[in-house]
């Protein structure tokens, strides 16, 4: 265990309103200038993502240079009615020559990747055309195993080869279906192949439950290279054409930026959301875990984004913005890592995530965490089982125990308390959503929860819990009542 790290929990209401003062009063000394305050943040996201896939400093993403995706939730992937809707306003904006549909499958009987068998012999595919030569040199290549293809009535990508052979009639389709078990080194073959063969006009789609439960490389397909994704709609859309209007505002910044710019029209979108403005968007959930903010300015451009809103699948960017010197930080994403074996997994971004099922509710498969060379440790558990509270003690003190500075309990749909332990810091659980779209497991408190602030200023976390509601669709900071009320929730015994 480093140095012990300092915890201020503001549930003070004085503090808690005097700090939420500064932050508002730095915020909007920072001035009503929104795209001043958009590009910077765009400067720095283009910086870190320039680092990552090895861009010469000042190159520009040409448009048309990798194809874009599109990310649309499960439940929409057999609905006829709702998906035709969806495909006739994208098709409005954008006309792509091949069209990926990548589904996903829960089953664990067998690992790999299945391509459509019909795919190798035919020329269509249901009623759309389907880019026979591609999916052979996908086989031939990369080394993946053709199977049943009966298996894709069960996806629903035959619904969507309806949908493209009808808005897109000139394109063609490859459907490629993942098994959940998928080893990380086949997915990032797979990656790897489709951003060599693809066309640049090629358009990919991700059922939500890839990015679920197949694709742990989630900044990989984001950011650095082969796709752009667009995390369009809700879960539970309650006015479709409201979502998809929305979307395809994205899409068309997203054709016009092409590789990694971040999206200032978002970034704004996201400021005026967080202001009491903005058009309408019904069911708006946060993500609690990504909605990390930094004192004294909220940094909402890097933290309150749509792939934190939308997409309650990845962690993204808890603890991504940190501020403070030189030091060694570990981020996590929120997946399910099957290949777990004994408790903690490395994940290639530097995560330390314990499965449940690896680990069991006592934790004795616990890996050393003292094996980390770093000067702060986060471990993120995520909660497969619904353990009780004295359970997730166990697992959250010993991991404290074997050297964690902070540990983050995940999965979990109602708020949980947060404690000291041995110099260490473990949240237990925020509750996962903020929604008024009926997900979150108490009735009563479904539309509110606590947003954690998280600073880091030498070598000491400091951690602020607001109190957020959802009104009318946006998300609103609560009012003091809320705020005692969620407080009463994170000091519970």
């Amino acid at each position: 265990m480093k140095n012990i790290k300092k915890i201020s929990i503001f549930i003070v209401l004085v503090a808690v309103g005097f700090y939420l003062y500064l932050v508002f009063g730095s915020y909007n000394k920072a001035g009503g200038d929104l795209t001043e305050i958009s590009m910077t943040a765009s400067d720095v996201r283009m910086a870190e993502n320039e680092e990552e896939v090895g861009l010469e400093d000042g190159a520009e993403n040409e448009v048309g240079e990798v194809p874009f995706g599109v990310v649309i939730p499960s439940k929409l992937i057999s609905d006829p009615l709702k998906l035709e809707v969806f495909y006739k306003e994208l098709s409005d904006v954008v006309s792509p020559s091949l069209i990926v549909i990548m589904d996903a499958r829960s089953s664990v009987d067998s690992a790999g990747v299945e391509v459509c068998v019909e795919c190798r012999y035919v020329s269509e595919f249901g009623e759309a055309k389907v880019d026979a030569e591609l999916a052979k040199l996908l086989i031939k290549e990369s080394g993946i195993e053709a199977r049943d293809a009966k298996l894709l009535n069960e996806n629903g990508i035959l619904v969507h080869s309806k949908m493209i052979a009808r808005f897109y009639p000139n394109s063609k389709i490859l459907p490629i279906t993942l098994q959940s078990n998928l080893d990380e080194s086949v997915r990032s073959d797979l990656a790897d192949w489709m951003n060599l063969n693809l066309p640049e006009d090629a358009m990919v789609i991700l059922d939500l439950g890839v990015s679920e439960n197949v694709i742990s490389e989630v900044a990989e397909f984001q950011n650095n290279s082969f796709v752009r994704v667009l995390r369009a709609l809700s879960d539970v859309p309650s006015n479709l054409n409201v979502d998809c209007v929305s979307c395809l505002d994205v899409v068309m910044q997203t054709m016009k930026a092409r590789g990694h710019e971040v999206l200032s029209e978002l970034e704004d979108g996201i400021k005026l959301y967080l202001q009491g403005n903005g058009e309408d968007s019904a069911g708006v959930s946060f993500m609690l875990m990504g909605n990390v903010v930094n004192p004294p300015d909220f940094s909402y451009l890097r933290d309150f984004d749509y792939a934190a809103i939308a997409d309650r699948s990845s962690f993204l960017h808890y603890f991504r913005d940190l501020q403070g010197a030189d030091y060694g930080f570990l981020k996590g994403f929120d997946l399910m890592m099957f290949e777990v074996k004994v408790g903690c997994y490395r994940e290639r971004f530097g995560a330390v995530t314990v499965h449940m099922c690896g680990v069991g509710s006592e934790g004795n498969e616990l890996r050393q965490i003292m094996d980390f060379d770093e000067d702060d440790v986060v471990v993120v558990f995520r909660d497969f089982r619904g353990l009780s509270l004295s359970e997730a003690k166990v697992l959250g003190r010993k991991a404290v125990d074997e050297g964690a500075d902070v540990v983050v309990g995940r999965g979990l749909k109602e708020i949980g308390p947060m404690e000291l332990w041995k110099g260490g810091v473990v949240i237990y659980s925020l509750g996962d959503f903020i929604t008024d779209s009926g997900l979150a497991l108490s009735p009563n408190l479904s539309s509110s929860g606590v947003v954690m602030g998280v600073s880091y200023d030498d070598g000491e976390f400091s951690f602020y819990p607001f109190a957020v509601k959802i009104e009318n669709g946006y998300p609103r900071l609560g009012d003091s009542t809320l705020q005692t009320q969620m407080n009463s929730k994170l000091i519970a015994n």
